[in-house]
């Protein structure tokens, strides 16, 4: 049952409601390789110059002629201070290719700072401060293909500014695709504009599970224009048809957000859909909120699971509006 107190300014469009798309695409664009051969979180500002190079050279290093950061080396860095930014004028690509993992446990550390023209690919991201990444604007965190993957656990996403893209990842479940290893919130989009959730073509699945709260969350302060919220699997496994619950799957209330421009959650095709099941709570939850744009809810599987044929509820609504204005 859907709960409504005030004037609903909601559009569901049962057909494609952007004129554009969005496609997958590395922000890699040539520029030399900078291999890390070591697993010790250190700045000497001289990748190379002392016999090894360390992340935070490489960051250094790449700053200025930007360029991909692979490593030869495996396991674990765990940081000794917040984490590092990763943009430029130059694209600036760190890739992990799934064999190395970075963990915030050494003290309350806060994750990655993700701007213009950065990109991070294959890497576990774990146990920081706050959020595993802040996405500042213009980034990129991870890709169409399961190489691309980042694993994102414990603390989540912060997304801010504008023309941030987040696509093919595990936030809060573990490697194997299954296991809980979350904390309160999967995505948090603090402000802007441009940002892309999942993806609109094959390939670029996010899994957003596990959360003790929403899986993607709008914050207070409102978001300007367009968001698009495509081909996810949210509150479920990287099958889709296994609940890891979220408590609910999207938020937008958070108090009293403006979303101008538009919020596409879905789409009119198979590469669009999201699979919003098995959350302890609501689908999707949209309360308190001044629309001055359009909100668009399309072709989802909510409630059924990635086949479409199997029931797995959500524990109340699909989708509840209560409260909404505009």
């Amino acid at each position: 049952m859907l709960k409504i107190s005030k004037k609903i300014c909601i559009v569901l469009i049962l057909a494609t409601f952007l004129s554009f798309s969005l496609a997958i695409s590395t922000v890699f664009a040539g520029g030399p390789t900078y291999t890390v051969d070591t697993l010790t979180d250190e700045n000497d500002g001289d990748c190379g110059g002392d016999g090894d190079c360390a992340l935070r050279d490489a960051l250094d290093d790449a700053s200025s002629t930007g360029g991909k950061i692979d490593f030869s080396v495996s396991g674990t860095i765990t940081f000794g201070s917040n984490g590092p930014s990763i943009s430029g004028s130059n694209a600036i690509s760190l890739e992990c290719d799934g064999n190395i993992i970075f963990d915030g446990s050494g003290g309350s550390w806060k994750g990655f700072h993700l701007g213009n023209n950065g990109t991070i690919k294959g890497c576990q991201i774990q146990n920081m401060n706050e959020s595993s990444v802040y996405m500042e604007g213009g980034a990129t965190l991870g890709g169409a293909t399961a190489a691309d993957r980042n694993i994102i656990l414990d603390k989540g996403i912060d997304v801010s500014s504008n023309n941030n893209r987040i696509v093919g990842n595990y936030i809060g479940l573990e490697s194997d695709g299954s296991t809980v290893n979350a904390g309160a919130t999967g995505v948090y989009i603090s402000s802007g504009s441009g940002h892309q959730i999942g993806s609109n073509s094959a390939g670029g699945i996010n899994v957003i599970s596990g959360q003790s709260g929403c899986g993607i969350d709008f914050a207070t302060i409102g978001v300007t224009g367009d968001v698009n919220i495509w081909g996810n699997y949210i509150g479920t496994d990287a099958t889709g048809t296994v609940s890891k619950q979220n408590t609910t799957g999207i938020c937008i209330d958070n108090g009293t957000p403006t979303l101008a421009g538009n919020i596409v959650i879905g789409g009119n095709t198979e590469d669009e859909r999201n699979v919003i099941a098995g959350n302890l709570g609501d689908g999707i939850y949209i309360s308190t909120a001044t629309f001055t744009g359009n909100l668009s809810i399309d072709g989802n599987f909510i409630g059924v699971d990635s086949t479409g044929n199997t029931m797995l509820t959500n524990g109340d609504e699909g989708i509840e509006l209560y409260s909404a204005d505009c």
